[in-house]
């Protein structure tokens, strides 16, 4: 009798458990609290009080287990919007005025000097001139101690929307604390108010009666009433 050898290797395949594979594992963890309590009613010696407790708890852990990561994950939301909190605040205590001692600064206050630009709620606002003056017309003189301060503005809307403008929303700030609308003119280039198109510019001036006084005057740039937002140009 003859007897061949093959030196070809043989393949021994390895059947895994069922527990072990990837469906096992995904089956057990969606049926542990079916399986759990058979388990624990079949192949425990355990008293009945004892089966009943497990089994209560077994149902109380599956119940409650949605709630906890719900909780797990809004608690990890609010950690991480308290940090973001705390960010801000610090930036914001942080932030360094430039106008140092100005009364009534603000957080989001964009400062400027005189030919400056600065933008906001997407119109970009420069002050070009500042001019003083006793009368503004023959029978338009200012108050005795007081003087006549006019800001040349141009406007441009640097945003893609339609945006109105108004002299109103201009005011100035006197060196004594004072805030004063604007007063009364009649020059022809005052800016009055109206719409400007994306990408339109605009010119003109406001005027204002404030007291001769030493010290800063700013002129405050306010579009929204309802947001703190504003440009503050210091004009003297």
């Amino acid at each position: 009798m003859e007897v061949k050898i093959s030196d070809q290797p043989v393949k021994v395949e390895v059947v895994k458990k069922w527990y072990k594979t990837w469906w096992g594992i995904i089956g057990i963890l969606l049926l542990w609290p079916i399986l759990l309590p058979l388990i624990i009613w079949k192949y425990t010696d355990w008293s009945r009080v004892g089966k009943i407790a497990a089994t209560f708890l077994v149902v109380l852990v599956f119940i409650s287990l949605p709630s906890l990561l719900v909780d797990t994950l809004e608690e990890g939301q609010t950690v991480q919007e308290s940090k973001g909190t705390q960010t801000v605040q610090q930036e914001r205590t942080d932030k360094k005025q430039r106008f140092e001692g100005r009364a009534d600064a603000q957080d989001k206050d964009i400062e400027l000097l005189v030919k400056e630009s600065g933008e906001l709620e997407g119109m970009k606002i420069t002050v070009t001139k500042i001019e003083r003056k006793i009368r503004l017309s023959k029978y338009n003189e200012a108050e005795s101690g007081k003087e006549f301060v006019i800001v040349h503005l141009s406007f441009e809307n640097v945003s893609s929307e339609t945006i109105p403008y108004n002299g109103f929303d201009f005011r100035i700030q006197t060196a004594g604390g004072q805030v004063l609308d604007q007063s009364f003119s009649s020059a022809e280039d005052r800016l009055g108010s109206g719409d400007l198109v994306s990408g339109g510019k605009h010119s003109g001036t406001v005027t204002f009666e404030v007291l001769k006084e030493p010290g800063h005057r700013y002129l405050l740039y306010k579009p929204n009433s309802f947001k703190s937002d504003r440009i503050v140009v210091q004009i003297q």
